[in-house]
């Protein structure tokens, strides 16, 4: 597959005849008959052919390869009339070749690759006001729960009280918090739970979970109307959110949303049963017979969850060391190798002994990378009372941008969070750290070609299917930058089984944060990916790109 990049939105030209040169308007009109007629006969040949595949797929017989053969000229044929067609109307309109590239590319839309540092709060307007929503959308989806479903876990499960401890820590990687991405608690009622609390402003709400959490709730809400067009168990679908298993609800989010994009977008398409042979999530019935598969990847790799881990029992040495001198400051770590080759105990005497040098904020070198120091004041006050670990604390303490950070990971803790809400912060101790280690970079932008893998795997022989990848992305600009480049090199070397075709796919890039106080953001940046031999970026106008920031309608 190959990146499909657009040109800028144009109008279409040919409209001034005085300008292209006279033709016959009657001609005109007749010509766009026939070009109609010929696309009418073109979509009505696909279900055949369709059949033919997947019939041949199976058999391998000779008899039905003589079938496919003749509905694949059929179909030939029909497409080169049609295309001949729209080429002699092109012609008597006098549109060049270029200005045609233009018009498909205004047509499809933006699929161009957007760099990280661009996805920002201040350069991306917000489409949806989830404040006003998320009273009713709490309501709408609380209705759809068995009684007494919510009441089996306790609400703590998701909330940040645990922080809120004298010995409390918050550590992130990747912008997430671990323990928001992986509760002790169902991770749909840690969803509604997290929607409640940010509805009721609770002081303890989870505003790392609630970036995407909030977010969801209310487009699942919204789109409750588009599901009711979708054919198959769709209740058995929704249900699979609190009746399945935890680990399975964000996946199931993705199909759900999906289904209802394409909805939304005009397409019959259907949820397809759950089988022992290959089971794609959706069949769609239009423009043609096609599957739809998606897949979406757990928000942390097994490497960044142990990575992080290393970095946190670092963090515990440093704290302990602060504590006992009675120091208040940030550790900025910069790393040239794996955090499981370092000796933490050295780094962590390396670190801590930087407060003493001359210049302690200027990076001295050793063999594992760089340290500094950036001291704080025992006592700081904040320019107004926040919440404890706000976006707007982490900021102006630790020098920490939740909605871009240049840091892969955060540690921190301060001695006076117990209320849940700060005018200052106390005993503050804290510790950046990136790796720019050639082999840490290559773990760290993991690309998901691996589900692309699994997705195309699952689209039946002699079918023609559509795949959605979505994951989180809440890396530095560098690393985002560098996994979705690497996402794309792959997919240009990939092959898949000839017997299947894959003509277009989309890269959801989810990027979930909260700002200021905690309120949740979440942008949604989508890639087009169009296949080189026989994909049609055209079908872009028929089936979404972006599914997690859709509009739910009326």
């Amino acid at each position: 597959m190959q990146r499909f990049i657009p040109g800028d939105a144009a109008a279409m030209p040919g409209s001034d005849d005085t300008e292209r040169g006279g033709f016959d308007p009657e001609a005109l009109f007749e010509l766009k008959a026939r070009v109609d007629a010929a696309d009418v006969a073109l979509k009505a040949s696909f279900p055949a052919l369709d059949a033919a595949r997947r019939r041949y797929a199976r058999t391998r017989s000779a008899a039905d390869k003589e079938t496919l053969d003749a509905a694949q000229e059929e179909t030939r044929a029909l497409f080169d009339e049609w295309k001949g067609l729209l080429t002699a109307m092109r012609a008597m309109l006098g549109i060049t070749d270029d200005e045609i590239a233009e018009i498909e590319a205004a047509r499809v839309g933006g699929s161009e690759q957007i760099p990280r540092a661009a996805l920002t709060a201040d350069l991306i307007a917000p489409t949806a006001d989830l404040w006003a929503q998320i009273g009713n959308a709490v309501d709408t989806i609380e209705a759809l729960l068995p009684n007494g479903w919510l009441d089996e876990e306790p609400v703590d499960g998701a909330r940040l009280d645990d922080l809120f401890g004298p010995n409390g820590v918050l550590s992130i990687t990747k912008g997430l918090r671990p323990e928001s991405e992986a509760p002790g608690i169902h991770r749909f009622r840690q969803a509604i739970y997290n929607a409640r609390d940010y509805r009721d402003g609770h002081t303890a709400y989870d505003h790392f979970a609630g970036a995407t959490q909030a977010s969801t709730v209310v487009q699942l809400a919204s789109q409750l109307k588009n599901l009711g067009a979708v054919g198959g168990d769709v209740d058995g679908r929704l249900s699979r959110l609190w009746a399945g298993a935890s680990a399975g609800v964000d996946a199931t989010i993705l199909e759900l949303f999906t289904a209802a994009a394409c909805a939304a977008k005009g397409r019959k398409v259907s949820f397809l049963p759950e089988t022992a042979e290959k089971s794609p999530d959706l069949a769609c019935e239009d423009p043609f017979p096609l599957v739809i598969e998606c897949k979406r990847q757990a928000p942390l790799s097994e490497y960044e969850v142990n990575e992080e881990a290393l970095m946190r029992d670092l963090f515990f040495r440093l704290r302990q060391l602060a504590r006992t001198r009675g120091v208040a400051g940030v550790f900025e770590l910069r790393l040239t190798v794996e955090a499981k080759d370092l000796s933490l105990e050295d780094v962590a005497a390396a670190a801590f002994r930087q407060r003493l040098a001359a210049h302690p904020e200027r990076p001295l070198a050793y063999g594992w990378g760089t340290a500094a120091f950036r001291e704080l004041p025992r006592r700081g006050i904040l320019p107004e009372e926040t919440r404890a670990y706000s976006p707007t604390m982490l900021q102006t303490v630790f020098g920490w941008n939740t909605d871009l950070p240049e840091w892969d990971g955060l540690c921190c803790s301060i001695a006076n969070a117990r209320g849940g809400t700060v005018l200052d912060v106390q005993s503050p101790v804290g510790l950046l750290w990136s790796n720019a280690a050639d082999s840490a970079m290559r773990k760290r932008t993991w690309a998901p070609v691996n589900l692309f893998l699994g997705a195309t795997s699952q689209i039946p022989p002699g079918a023609t299917g559509i795949v959605y990848v979505a994951y989180v992305e809440g890396a530095r600009a560098e690393a985002a930058d560098m996994r979705v480049a690497a996402y794309q090199e792959r997919l240009r070397e990939w092959e898949h089984a000839g017997d299947i075709r894959v003509p277009i796919s989309a890269l959801c890039r989810l990027y979930p944060r909260p700002l200021e106080e905690g309120e949740p953001d979440l942008i949604e940046s989508s890639i087009r990916l169009v296949s080189s031999e026989y994909g049609d970026p055209a079908l872009f106008d028929d089936f979404p790109t972006n599914v997690f920031t859709q509009s739910g309608g009326d």
